[in-house]
C-alpha cells in the first residue's frame, strides 16, 4: 500500500504493475485506488486515461519505452498481423498491459468523495456494485 502525495509519484506507481507485471510478464494485476489515495485532481484524469485508452501520454521515457519492447521482444515476434515499426510494437505493448491491468475504485457513494463520476470513462468500463451499512 502507498500513498502518494501528488502526481508524479503516483504516475510511477503505476508504472510498475505496467512494467513488470502487466505489459512485460503478461500476468493478471490489480491497481487498487481508493478516494483517499486522491489528493490532486490530475490522477482521475490519468485514471480515466488508463480506463479509455490503456495508456497515460507521456507515462514513458522513449528510453524506457524501448526497454519495455526490448524485454517484450520474443512476444512481439509470436504476434500474428503485427505491423511493422516501433508504434505498432508500442500498441501492442498497451493492448496487453491493458489487457492484463485491472483498476478496482473503492470509494464512498455519498459526499465530495465520490470524485470518480466524473470520471467519463468509468461509466463505460466499469461493474458498479453497491454495498449497504454493516449492522451491528
Amino acid at each position: 500500500v502507498y500513498t502518494c502525495s501528488s502526481i508524479g509519484p503516483f504516475n510511477n506507481r503505476l508504472k510498475e504493475p505496467w512494467l513488470q507485471v502487466a505489459g512485460v510478464e503478461g500476468r493478471h494485476v490489480m491497481f487498487l485506488l481508493t478516494d483517499s489515495h486522491i489528493v490532486d485532481e490530475a490522477m482521475l484524469g490519468d485514471v480515466n486515461s488508463i480506463l479509455n485508452t490503456g495508456e497515460i501520454t507521456g507515462l514513458f521515457t522513449p528510453e524506457e519505452q524501448t526497454f519495455l519492447l526490448d524485454q517484450i521482444r520474443p512476444w512481439l515476434s509470436s504476434q500474428p498481423n503485427l505491423g511493422e515499426g516501433r508504434r505498432s510494437a508500442w500498441e501492442a505493448f498497451i493492448g496487453r498491459a491493458r489487457h492484463h491491468l485491472h483498476v478496482l475504485f473503492a470509494t464512498s457513494p455519498v459526499g465530495e468523495a465520490f470524485r470518480f463520476r466524473s470520471v467519463p470513462s468509468s461509466v463505460f468500463t466499469s461493474i458498479v456494485l453497491e454495498g449497504s451499512v454493516w449492522t451491528a
